[in-house]
Order: structure tokens, then sequence, then C-alpha cells
């Protein structure tokens, strides 16, 4: 999580401190303390970071399409505007 910023959504209810990260579903906790639930979500956030990063290494990456290389050459044209794509 270097230099990231992340925001954390918190509240106290009934003697619980809970909370959750705003930009990552799923990332929520609930402490009997306000710093013990910012180290809770921050643990949650990095486990969920690395997890969602581990699934998206694993699935296979689709084969791009090969587009052909234009080249450029100058043909007749208006005053000194470029001629437009050759394949």
């Amino acid at each position: 999580m270097a230099q990231s910023r992340w925001t954390a959504i918190v509240s106290q209810d009934d003697g619980w401190w809970i909370g959750w990260i705003a930009e990552v579903p799923g990332v929520n906790a609930q402490e009997r303390t306000r710093e013990a639930l910012l180290a809770t979500l921050a643990d949650v956030l990095r486990e969920a970071l690395a997890l969602n990063r581990q699934d998206a290494l694993a699935r296979p990456r689709p084969e791009l399409p090969i587009r052909p290389r234009l080249s450029w050459r100058r043909t007749a044209s208006y005053g000194n505007a470029p001629a437009g794509p050759t394949p």
C-alpha cells in the first residue's frame, strides 16, 4: 500500500467501532477501539489487494489483434498537408 490513499469510513455504534474502505468492496471491520479498527482495516485492505492481484495474474490474457503497420509517403496534396497513411 505504499503511497496509496484510501478512504476509511468509520463510526461508533453501541460501544463498537465499525468501518470500511470506500474504494474496495468487502473491506470492512468491527473493533472495540478506533485505533484497533484502523489497524484491522489496513490489514484487511492489504490482504484484499494481494488476493485481487493474485486473481488478476492467474487469469489467461487474451490475444491482442495484430494490426498492420502504417507508413506515410508524400504524394500530390494541397499545399504542405501530408498525404494519408498507406498500408
